[in-house]
């Protein structure tokens, strides 16, 4: 729920459409961008776990609001599919795709820390998706 509810009925549908979608972006933008200090980057062992689990972490949430998110309707992408339902398969389209990169590179994390980030980042975004869920249900009982 927005802090100020009186400034937020006065925002514009693409204003809010923005809102609602701006974790999203930031999210993909951070991952993109530790990706890319990854790969340039001669680090140790530490380093390199730190940026696996920054990126992928980031990379997954922004996936689980895409693809899951947009599968049941929750939390921002709810918003998003009522103000406008085109950028509903426009969000789970970029989801899959991004899914797709996000399954590439944990193939190509090296083995000394692949358990390490695979299974922080299910029970991360497992717990997530959940958290969501249950919150958009909680919600929702409460309006009614």
């Amino acid at each position: 729920m927005p802090i100020d509810t009186d400034k937020a009925k006065l925002l514009s549908k693409s204003q809010n459409i923005f809102i609602a979608s701006a974790g999203v972006m930031v999210n993909l933008l951070f991952a993109i961008i530790s990706f890319l200090i990854l790969y340039k980057l001669n680090s140790n062992y530490y380093i390199e776990l730190f940026l696996y689990q920054f990126s992928t972490l980031h990379l997954g949430e922004a996936i689980s609001y895409l693809v899951v998110g947009n599968i049941y309707l929750v939390s921002d992408m709810k918003t998003i599919a009522m103000l406008n339902p085109n950028l509903r398969l426009f969000g789970f389209i970029i989801g899959l795709l991004a899914l797709l990169m996000y399954v590439f590179i944990l193939i190509r994390i090296p083995d000394e820390y692949k358990l390490i980030v695979i299974l922080f980042n299910i029970i991360t975004i497992s717990f997530m998706c959940i958290g969501r869920i249950v919150f958009t249900y909680l919600l929702k009982k409460d309006r009614a």
